[in-house]
């Protein structure tokens, strides 16, 4: 959450979820606390200060002599921060933090990709201003705050590098805002060459792969599975019912292009689900067995399948 003060706004994290209610309802009725008792820490990724707050911290209410300034939303604390050019940003080449305004456009549709054994979804972009073009990719929520070719705001995204060239994204921190700015500029064309999809035609000429397994409910990483009816995410560290995780299923899979060359694509199990479901499926895809996804691939004939650069399947048509 971002606290504000008299004089700044400071981001704080709550670790003690039974102080969670009762900062939403703050947050609801825009009403002030009086913090107690809490940590000051140095972000690693921002290089800045935060406020931990904890089980052994106390929240109160402030007595009136204390509140000496007024409630301040969050498009308000945007006026008075300076953004940076996209051509700024391909001139510095560093990692840092910006805020940025411009029309994001799409590219492609959301897929799905696995990163540090977490199973997200992932929407490629760009974003556009007067002076540039640059890279944007989003993660879960934050595609949902998000319309193709519309104009943001984006306060405190992060500059990024991905095989030397520059990139946007998104963290917690961060704060989206929709505006009226008007960019005349199209976006390059260079960088839309290289986000083209390609498209192959089922059937697979063969499976490499074809994995199941489990992924925490709260934070997606993928858990190891034990003999006993609970396990610990590695990541987040909360324990769960074995049966109540989520099962994700991956497949590796070789089609050949119009050009007559082998690719290696690689399916989730949503894109599965919509492959099988054109493939006049007999049962729910929730019951299908390994055998039945090889002999949908291998078999089936309809469906073209979508794919990036990274030779993932991003779209079933």
């Amino acid at each position: 959450m971002n606290l504000q003060t008299e004089h700044s706004s400071i981001r704080a994290v709550c670790f003690s979820p039974d102080k969670h209610k009762q900062f939403k309802s703050r947050v609801e009725k825009s009403s002030p606390v009086k913090i107690s008792n809490f940590y000051l820490k140095r972000n690693k990724y921002s290089s800045e200060d935060e406020v931990h707050i904890n089980k052994r911290s106390r929240l109160s209410d402030p007595h009136e002599s204390e509140i000496k300034f007024d409630i301040m939303q969050q498009q308000d604390l945007m006026e008075d921060n300076t953004f940076t050019s996209v051509q700024q940003i391909l001139f510095d080449k560093q990692q840092r933090r910006v805020n940025v305004q411009g029309r994001i456009n799409f590219r492609g549709t959301m897929e799905t990709v696995i990163t540090k054994q977490k199973t997200l979804k992932k929407q490629e972009s760009f974003l556009t201003d007067e002076t540039g073009s640059i890279r944007l990719v989003l993660w879960e929520n934050d595609i949902l705050k998000v319309q193709s070719n519309k104009s943001y705001k984006l306060l405190k995204a992060r500059v990024r590098y991905y095989d030397d060239a520059p990139y946007l994204t998104l963290n917690m921190q961060s704060i989206v805002s929709q505006t009226t700015l008007d960019i005349s500029r199209e976006d390059d064309e260079h960088l839309m060459a290289e986000s083209e999809q390609k498209t192959v035609q089922m059937p697979a000429e063969g499976i490499q792969t074809l994995t199941r397994y489990l992924s925490c409910n709260t934070c997606k990483t993928r858990v190891e599975e034990t003999n006993i009816n609970k396990v610990k995410c590695s990541q987040c560290g909360l324990t769960q019912l074995k049966k109540k995780c989520s099962v994700r299923l991956l497949v590796k899979a070789k089609f050949m292009t119009e050009d007559n060359e082998d690719v290696l694509l690689v399916l989730f199990d949503e894109k599965l689900k919509d492959l099988y479901d054109l493939n006049d499926p007999t049962k729910s895809f929730e019951e299908i067995t390994d055998t039945d996804i090889e002999d949908l691939l291998l078999e089936g004939q309809s469906g073209t399948l979508v794919y990036n650069s990274k030779k993932n399947v991003v779209k079933i048509l």
